[in-house]
C-alpha cells in the first residue's frame, strides 16, 4: 500500500515537472514566433515624408518603405541605430522591439568651373555636393600679378575659400580675382615702431597701423605671439603680464597681402614691478619719497 502511493506521487512529480517544461517552452516559442510585430519608426533627418511609422513583422521582409526627400539632397537609403546597417524592403526584421530607421542623405552634385580671369588655371573644373564645404581649390597664376582669391563674379560677388559651405545647386562660375604687383603693392607697419619696446607690468598698450595702398575689402589683422587676435587699424592690450610679439598683417579674405615687422614687447614682471601695479591698481599712483624717507602728507594728498 505505502509503495502504491510513493509510486502515485512520484508519477505526479513527473507530470508537474513536464508541465511546467511544456509551458516554458511555449512561452519561448511565442515570445520567438514568427508572426511577433513591432513598430518601425521613422526618423527623416530634416527630409520630409508621408509616413511616420509602421508595424512590421519579426522574421518577415520590412516591405514597403517611404521614399522622403529634402532640398539639395538625394535619399541614400534607411539606417537603423544611426546609420549602423543599412535596411531596405527586403531586408529581414530582426529586431524584437520597436525601432527607428533614420534617413541618410547625400548632397546632390554640382560643377564649379574655375575662370582664371586672364591667367591659368588647373584643372578648370571640380565637382562638389551640396551642402559640404567645397574643399581645396586651385590656385592660378598670371605674370606680374597677386591672387586675390576666387570670387562668385568679376566684380563684386563673394570670396569663396576651402571651408565655405556650397549653397547652390547648378553649375556655378568662379573667377580670380587679381591685382597687379608693379602698380598697388600694399603695406603696412606699425606706428613708431620699435624692435624691443618695454613696459611695466599690468599696463596697458595700444598699437596702430598704417597702410598704403591698401585694396577695398582688406582688413588689418593683428597677430600677438603668433596668434591671429583682432582686427582693426588698433589693437589694444590691456593688462599686460608678461612679455609677448605682435604683428599687423593686411589681408584680404585669407590672404595676406602685406605684413610689418613683428615688435617684441618686454614686460617688467619682476616682484618691484608686481608691487608697484598693486598700489597703481589701488591709489591710481605711487606716493613721492623726498630725499630717501616716505612723507605721509604727501602720501596722504595723493590719495585723496
Amino acid at each position: 500500500m505505502k509503495s502504491g502511493k510513493k509510486l502515485l506521487s512520484l508519477l505526479m512529480a513527473a507530470l508537474m515537472l513536464m508541465s511546467c517544461f511544456a509551458c516554458l517552452t511555449f512561452a519561448a516559442s511565442a515570445k520567438n514566433a514568427p508572426d511577433s510585430k513591432v513598430k518601425v519608426t521613422f526618423e527623416y533627418n530634416g527630409g520630409t515624408g508621408l509616413t511616420s511609422s509602421k508595424t512590421v513583422t519579426v522574421g518577415e521582409p520590412y516591405g514597403t518603405l517611404p521614399s522622403p526627400t529634402k532640398y539639395g539632397y538625394d535619399f541614400n537609403g534607411w539606417w537603423i541605430n544611426s546609420f549602423r546597417d543599412e535596411i531596405t524592403k527586403d531586408t529581414i526584421v530582426r529586431e524584437e522591439e520597436d525601432h527607428t530607421l533614420y534617413a541618410h542623405w547625400k548632397g546632390k552634385l554640382v560643377t564649379i568651373k574655375f575662370d582664371p580671369n586672364g591667367g591659368s588655371v588647373n584643372p578648370n573644373t571640380k565637382d562638389v555636393r551640396y551642402g559640404d564645404a567645397y574643399g581645396s581649390l586651385p590656385t592660378p597664376t598670371r605674370g606680374d600679378y597677386t591672387f586675390l582669391g576666387w570670387y562668385t563674379a568679376k566684380i563684386g560677388g563673394s570670396l569663396i575659400d576651402s571651408g565655405t559651405t556650397v549653397n547652390v545647386l547648378s553649375t556655378q562660375t568662379l573667377y580670380a580675382r587679381w591685382q597687379e604687383k608693379s602698380v598697388l603693392t600694399p603695406t603696412i607697419v606699425i606706428k613708431n615702431y620699435t624692435e624691443t619696446k618695454k613696459i611695466d607690468y599690468r599696463t596697458t598698450i595700444t598699437f596702430t597701423a598704417q597702410t598704403t595702398n591698401a585694396p577695398s575689402g582688406s582688413e588689418v589683422h593683428w597677430f600677438v605671439d603668433g596668434k591671429d587676435t583682432a582686427t582693426g587699424n588698433q589693437f589694444t592690450k590691456k593688462d599686460a603680464k608678461s612679455s609677448f610679439t605682435v604683428q599687423a598683417k593686411l589681408m584680404l579674405g585669407k590672404t595676406t597681402l602685406a605684413t610689418s615687422m613683428t615688435e617684441n614687447v618686454k614686460v617688467n614682471s619682476g616682484i618691484f614691478a608686481r608691487i608697484a601695479a598693486f598700489f597703481r591698481s589701488i591709489f591710481g599712483s605711487l606716493p613721492k619719497v623726498t630725499q630717501g624717507f616716505f612723507d605721509p602728507v604727501v602720501f596722504v594728498d595723493q590719495c585723496k
